[in-house]
Order: structure tokens, then C-alpha cells, then sequence
């Protein structure tokens, strides 16, 4: 008799095999959307921190993104770098209140203080098993390609390249909205700061995308025409998600003196 099994135990394999895929599949689904979960949770307890800069992490995170695509990234990446610029600035949940909404201008020690932030992100975010380095880019989105960033003080090449295009964004996004010292000091002062200084503290690739972007959305896009597009759901007492929110708020286009 053949020692080979029978068409009713092939069939048999052949279920438990897709049924052990579909529970894998399941778990997958499962642990991707616990790990959403828990970036919105922590963008959301960032946001509440610091209330000033309600919807900058969103923002930024759409820019990068959007930059990202440009250079063809992959969408796996490219998804990397979105949940880091979300999560960017959870390290300043560790800065009091009142240094991040001082109206003022800050003295070096709060300066100081001020620059932890991107340590204490990365500590904050090490242990989540995020597939991409997350925490790396989180670290690095302030350094600069001649050195002169923090907190490491990385240069050029050392520098991961989505940290770089998260660079790039964040500036923009900052400079472009309103803060507690300055008004807005509007997207194109904000683009021509980058362009003017690509190839030395920027990456030159991230800001020619951002570039091209801004040529061909900056009629139609909210965050470049300065058109309002709300990220709170009037149904709700809370923002939106904002791993899953719509991409862009509120652009201020008023001018005023910027606080390094």
C-alpha cells in the first residue's frame, strides 16, 4: 500500500495550513493595530502637554511623508517615518509647561532643557517593536548634516536618511505656524530658510522634493494655500486619532521674528 496520504488527507493539510495562515494574519492585524493604539495614545498625550503646538506632530508627519513618496521610498518606510514624526516631540512631555508656552525669549539653561527632548523620545519609544527604527529617527530629527544639530552632534552620512526628511519637514511645519513667542512666519519664508541652506544643515534631496511638492500642490493643498482643514471631529470631545487624522490644520500666514 502507498505510504502517500489520501485526497481526504491533503484536503485535511491543506485546511489547517489556511486556517494556521488566517490566525497569524489575524495576530499580525492585531499587533499593527495595538501599535497604532499606542502611538495615537502617546501623539495625544504629547499634544495635551503642550497645547501650543496642538496638531505640529500631525503635520509634520504628513510633510514627511509626502517627501518621503517624492523620493520613493517604500511604503513601509515611508509608514516608518510617518509614526516617528508623530511621535517626534514626546520626548518634551518631560520639559515643564511653562518653559514650552513662555511667551518670552528662553535663557540657555531652559534652552537646555529644551534640547533632552529627543533623548528622552527615543527612550520613551526604544522598546516598542516598531519595523522600522522609529526611534532612531526620533532621535536624530534635530541633528544637522555640518554638525552643528543635537543631540549628537551627527554629520552628513551618519545621519539616517529619514531623519533627515523629518528635519526638513519639522522645520517647515514650525516655522509655518504659530507659536507662543512669534506669529506664523508663512510656508514660503519657511521653504526658502531650507533651500537656502540645503547641502549644509539640510538634506539636499529631502528639500528638492519638498520643493517640487510645494510647486505642484501649493494651490490646492491646505497646508500650503493656508486654507483652514480642521483636524478636530466636531462630533468629539477629543482630536482626531492622529495616526489615522486627516492630514492637515490650520496654516497662519502672518509674519513675525523668529526664536531659534
Amino acid at each position: 500500500m502507498s505510504c502517500q496520504p489520501g485526497k481526504r488527507g491533503e484536503n485535511g493539510m491543506e485546511n489547517e495550513l489556511r486556517k494556521a495562515e488566517k490566525e497569524r494574519d489575524d495576530s499580525i492585524f492585531k499587533i499593527k493595530k495595538t501599535l497604532e493604539g499606542a502611538v495615537s495614545a502617546l501623539a495625544v498625550i504629547s499634544e495635551k502637554r503642550d497645547a501650543s503646538t496642538a496638531g505640529h506632530q500631525l503635520r509634520t508627519a504628513a510633510l514627511a511623508a509626502m517627501i518621503a513618496k517624492e523620493l520613493g521610498f517604500s511604503a513601509k518606510e515611508t509608514e516608518g517615518i510617518r509614526t516617528a514624526g508623530t511621535l517626534h516631540d514626546i520626548g518634551k512631555i518631560y520639559i515643564p509647561a511653562e518653559i514650552l508656552g513662555k511667551p518670552g525669549k528662553i535663557n540657555e539653561f531652559e534652552m537646555a532643557l529644551i534640547k533632552t527632548h529627543p533623548e528622552v523620545g527615543f527612550e520613551i519609544i526604544k522598546a516598542i517593536p516598531f519595523e522600522g527604527p522609529v526611534a532612531q529617527i526620533i532621535l536624530q530629527h534635530h541633528e544637522r548634516l555640518n554638525g552643528s544639530g543635537y543631540p549628537k552632534g551627527l554629520v552628513a552620512e551618519e545621519i539616517l536618511p529619514e531623519a533627515r526628511i523629518l528635519a526638513v519637514a519639522d522645520v517647515v511645519e514650525a516655522m509655518a505656524s504659530h507659536r507662543p513667542y512669534r506669529p506664523s512666519l508663512g510656508v514660503e519664508a519657511a521653504i526658502e530658510e531650507v533651500a537656502a541652506n540645503k547641502g549644509r544643515l539640510y538634506d539636499d534631496a529631502a528639500v528638492e522634493a519638498l520643493m517640487r511638492i510645494y510647486e505642484r500642490c501649493k494651490s490646492t493643498l491646505p497646508m500650503f494655500s493656508g486654507s483652514r482643514y480642521d483636524i478636530i471631529d466636531k462630533n468629539r470631545s477629543e482630536p482626531e486619532v492622529p495616526y489615522a487624522a486627516r492630514e492637515f490644520a490650520d496654516w497662519p500666514d502672518s509674519r513675525a521674528a523668529r526664536r531659534q
